[in-house]
């Protein structure tokens, strides 16, 4: 194999930040260039060589994940588990800032292909099966094991990245197994962006066609006719964990967990004080909401500064405990406390302690979030007037449960 084809160059944004190489012995490594930015808070941005097992955790968590990333090493003919080639296939354009290229290529040089709104059901319908030749040409990912496409919105058409352009909205269409998903994820982050900052998302559902929920990317901007990438870390790189650590199995100290995040915020965070804030009405909302699918991959900061960071918006909110009632364990422990039927306002405000939030500022963000997602379920019926009847009782029911519940 040719040095070229053993290095892949890594961008942030429209500059080159360092270089992903694999060695002999099939590992990978990245080293940054002298003097570019940081990809991640995770280091204390002076180490510029990355051992291998911080390298592959960091860099599989821009790539899909299960039958997804199966499905796209086979279609580019990539060794399954492979990060490497699968990163120089389709690592062109990812979540946030980050372009991983082969040496030549620029994320400057991508280009659109203009689909009409039939197209893009027809393609959403065909997921995840291949359904053109110009599949190949797609070189995009994003993590996470639903099936999604990615398309840029430009001058009100659609338009599918092809070679790396940039992509500015998600269309997720529900699985079939789980029908009212994608309205029930609409419902629920219209009923949160009453009480926090969430990602904007519509649910459509065209004649003929799968329910689908259109998500527009927070980590892009659109100025004039230019999109700019904005760089984020999910909850497991700014932690330095591989994806699949994303569910902890215990309360230890290397593993996923708010206290953790919280701690990431304290120390990069411009004010500390609103992000913990947001933080707390991000936890709130999801137990409210019966999300038990919470998990630190769904959890992410937005690169402020050099080496500062501000949480995310709240986004793949769904009541996941209604759609699998066996799944009744959130995804992060709050206040030690696993099953979200149980969590009161006291598993709150003993997980905003720990993060060393004062009580009187927790107990105040809990009670605002809480009164707000009244109106926010109501605001959600308006929109979304066929949203499962059963699930939005559900909700309703664990809304009142935890706002009646012990401090």
């Amino acid at each position: 194999m040719s040095a070229r084809a053993d290095r892949l160059v890594v961008w942030l944004g429209d500059a080159i930040v360092g270089d992903l190489v694999r060695t002999r012995a099939n590992a990978i490594r990245y080293t940054g260039r002298p003097g570019a930015g940081a990809l991640t808070v995770a280091t204390d941005g002076t180490v510029e060589t990355w051992t291998p097992s911080f390298t592959r955790a960091w860099f599989d968590g821009l790539l899909p994940e299960d039958a997804r990333r199966t499905a796209a090493e086979a279609e580019h003919v990539v060794t399954r588990g492979d990060t490497f080639g699968l990163l120089g296939a389709i690592g062109w354009e990812c979540a946030g800032a980050v372009s991983v290229m082969p040496e030549g290529r620029t994320p400057a040089g991508g280009r659109y292909l203009a689909m009409s709104d039939e197209d893009v059901w027809d393609r959403l319908d065909l997921l995840p099966r291949t359904v053109s030749d110009v599949d190949r040409e797609v070189r995009l990912s994003l993590g996470g094991a639903q099936d999604k496409l990615l398309l840029a919105r430009l001058d009100s058409a659609w338009q599918l990245p092809l070679d790396g352009a940039v992509s500015t909205h998600i269309l997720k269409p529900e699985p079939d197994r789980f029908p009212g998903l994608a309205i029930g994820e609409a419902w629920s982050l219209m009923a949160a962006s009453a009480a926090t900052l969430t990602a904007t998302a519509d649910c459509v559902a065209p004649t003929g066609h799968r329910p689908t929920i259109i998500v527009e990317r927070y980590d892009r901007r659109i100025e004039g006719d230019t999109v700019h990438r904005l760089h984020q870390e999910d909850g497991c790189q700014l932690l330095g964990l591989a994806p699949e650590q994303k569910y902890p199995r215990d309360l230890g100290p290397r593993v996923a967990s708010l206290r953790r995040i919280a701690a990431v915020l304290v120390e990069r965070a411009d004010d500390p004080t609103v992000e913990l804030g947001r933080l707390l009405e991000q936890t709130v909302v999801n137990v409210a909401l019966l999300n038990t699918d919470a998990h630190a991959k769904n959890l992410s900061v937005l690169h402020a500064g050099a080496r500062t960071v501000a949480l995310s918006p709240l986004y793949d909110v769904a009541p996941t405990a209604w759609f699998l009632p066996a799944q009744s364990q959130v995804a992060l422990a709050v206040g030690g406390k696993w099953r979200i039927g149980e969590i009161t306002r006291g598993h709150l405000l003993a997980e905003a302690r720990s993060w060393d939030m004062p009580d009187r500022e927790a107990r105040r963000v809990t009670m605002q979030t809480l009164d707000a997602l009244v109106g926010g379920l109501a605001e959600a019926d308006r929109r979304y007037p066929t949203t499962p009847p059963d699930m939005r009782a559900a909700v309703e029911a664990q809304l009142t449960r935890l706002a009646g519940s012990a401090w």
